[in-house]
Formats: structure tokens, sequence, C-alpha cells
């Protein structure tokens, strides 16, 4: 071998080191590399995501692991007690965590939530942390994947797709569009629905309030729909049917204009006043021209994210819907929310006014101003 095939030798093994290097770069930035390493770094994804948004996920996990593997906080480890309330959503726990310096990126922290599924198994309730633990390290010790029971809570004036959208963010496996069609299904027989006419579903009728639901055996879409049915007929009292009936109200027909009031009021303890401006406006037959149902009619609004368009535009008002009270007199077919006990027990016991009118009051408070007139309504408008 000659001196110049000798010294080649360095040359060659210097290039196939070089390449080998560059090849293991280029395998780890391909999309199977990306996966492959997010999932060494956070564990497997959530079954559930597409392979579009499992991609996207891991790309940006696997540049933000500084962010998300490495504790934020500056001083030692120190204990941390954090509470999780009821229907607290995952965001404003990210925000809640960050305010305390151990979040850094609020949307690395949700980019890992979406790709461990973690952001439907937070369990709301009392939890011991360190100010040493890196997002990561957070939030594994804040989901419970194998707990018995979790709390639900159906927050009063929810409708129906807002319950079944909370379902998942509660740690509860039922899929949504299920749950919509299971609470749309007819049950005959059932003493309490009795009133319910047919092709309605159960809007109204699944009652608001905080629930423990256990997950073992796992809950159905139908046996939580029992549960919710069966707390509001535990609710309404002989008492309550008789205060309906006084006012010319069936059960179907008292749930309807509850749902109205719950919407309408922010104080519980007004919610008798509305009550009686709607009473006064139906023996007068006047429409009703209450927003809410305007809002359930309309629908989701994609632009506004919300099933609760507002402000309401002149157009809206004029949306061909039987639910529209701006258009038809008298009560809409059905509850437009599932109210509270208090909206309930307002239209049982309503107060004794002549008032015809209301509107927000000026000042910023939870309160509304009444009128007699409609020129005593239009003085009480805000400059």
């Amino acid at each position: 071998m000659s001196w110049r095939a000798r010294k080649t030798l360095p040359i060659i093994f210097i290039l196939l080191v070089s390449l080998i290097a560059a090849g293991l770069i280029l395998r780890e930035t391909t999309p199977h590399g990306y996966l492959r390493k997010a999932r060494s770094l956070y564990g497997p994804p959530d079954p559930a995501l597409s392979q579009i948004a499992l991609l996207q996920l891991s790309i940006q996990l696997v540049s933000d692991q500084e962010e998300l593997l490495n504790s934020s906080y500056p001083a030692p480890g120190q204990p941390l007690p954090f509470t999780i309330e009821p229907g607290e959503s995952p965001a404003e726990v990210i925000a809640r965590l960050k305010n305390f310096g151990l979040v850094r990126s609020e949307k690395s922290v949700r980019n890992y939530l979406v790709y461990t599924g973690y952001d439907t198994h937070i369990q709301a309730g009392s939890h011991m942390l360190n100010t040493a633990m890196s997002p990561v390290e957070l939030f594994k010790a804040m989901v419970n994947l194998t707990r018995s029971e979790v709390t639900f809570v159906i927050l009063a004036g929810w409708r129906v797709e807002e319950i079944a959208e909370s379902l998942g963010t509660s740690g509860i496996d039922i899929n949504a569009k299920k749950f919509i069609k299971s609470a749309a299904t007819q049950r005959p027989g059932i003493d309490i629905l009795a009133d319910l006419p047919g092709g309605l579903s159960l809007e109204g009728y699944l009652m608001a309030g905080t629930y423990q639901i256990k997950l073992e055996p796992a809950p159905t879409a139908e046996s939580l729909i029992q549960t919710f049915v069966q707390k509001f007929k535990d609710s309404i009292t002989a008492d309550m049917i008789e205060g309906f009936k006084r006012n010319g109200l069936n059960l179907h027909q008292a749930v309807t204009l509850a749902s109205i009031i719950e919407r309408e009021a922010i104080a519980a303890d007004e919610m008798p006043l509305i009550a009686s401006v709607f009473y006064n406006r139906l023996a007068a037959e006047m429409r009703l021209e209450t927003d809410p149902t305007v809002q359930y009619a309309l629908g989701y609004n994609r632009q506004q994210n919300t099933w609760w368009t507002n402000p309401l535009s002149l157009a809206d008002l004029k949306v061909e819907s039987t639910y529209n009270t701006y258009l038809h007199s008298g009560l809409p077919p059905g509850p437009i929310s599932n109210p509270s006990l208090e909206a309930l027990l307002a239209v049982a016991f309503p107060a004794e006014t002549t008032y015809y009118y209301f509107r927000a009051a000026c000042v910023q408070s939870d309160y509304h101003n009444f009128a007699e007139t409609f020129q005593e309504h239009l003085d009480n408008g805000c400059d």
C-alpha cells in the first residue's frame, strides 16, 4: 500500500462519520423522527388525535422541551397546595400556574395536554405540588386516570350542548354527540316528563348542580341523563307544582319560563321580580321579547366561540324560529337552558308587581331597573 493510499483512509473515515451523523440528524427531523422523539419525551399520545394534529404537536413539543421538562421556578423546591375548582378549564389552571411562576409558555403546556389527552383528565380537588416540578411533572401530579369518581358540574343556564362538551374536560369518557343524541331520545312512562311534548329533547330537565359520578362501572350517556333527570325530579316539590298551577302553567311551561329567567338574571334574589314581568306580559298578551330565546334559536356562534351570541343585531332579532319571542307570542315550545332551583322557585312563587319591562342597571352591578310603562323603560336607558 502506498503512502498516498494510507493517507486517504483517515479522510474517507471522517467523511463516513460525517455522513452517518448527518443521516442521524436528518432522521431525527423527519416526520417519523419527530413522532418518535415526542413519544420518548412525553409518553404515548392521545389515540384520538388525527395524524396531522399528532405530527404538528410532536414537532412543537420537541422544539419546546426546554419549557416543558425543566422547572421554571428560580427558588429551591417548596411544597405548594393547589386547588382546582369543579368546572375550571385547563386554560384557567395553566394561567394560575403561570402566575405562580411554574409555567413559562402557556401555549407549550396546552400543546402537551392535548398531545397526551390530559386536558380531559385534570382532576378537580386539592393537589400537593412542588415549586421544583417541571410543567410536565405538575400536570402528571394533577391527573389521576384511575380515579374511582369525578366531580361533574352542570352550571345553571347551560344548554344540553354545553353539558355534553363539559363531560370530557371533567374526566368522563362519553362522546358529546352521543350524549346529545341520548338527551333527544323520547322517554315515555317517566312521570316527571309527562308534560314534555313529543319531538323535544330533555333541555331544561337536566338539573343544574354538582354531581359525584362514579367511574366504575363506566357511566353511559343514558345513565348520566337518568341521574340528572332524577335530581330534577327530586327538586320539584308538591308546593312548587301547586305554585305553577296557580299561575296557569303546567310543569313543562314552568320549566320553559324558568329557563328564560335563568338566562336573564344574574342575581338569584332578583329572579321573582323578573318572573313577575313575564307573567304580566303573558297576561296582557304581550310578546315576551327576551334576548335569550333569540340566542337559543341562533345556536352556536363560531366567530364568538359561544352558544350565546352577544350582542344581538337587529337582523338577529328577526330570525325565523318558534323560539324567537320577538316574533311569536307566548312561551317558546320548550326550555332554552337547564335552570337552577332558584329560577324554578321564582316561577312557582313570583313577586307581585305591576312591572312590564326591565333592563340592566347603568351602574355596574348584577341587577336591573324595572318599569311599568315603555316610556319609563326608555328613561331607564343609559346615557
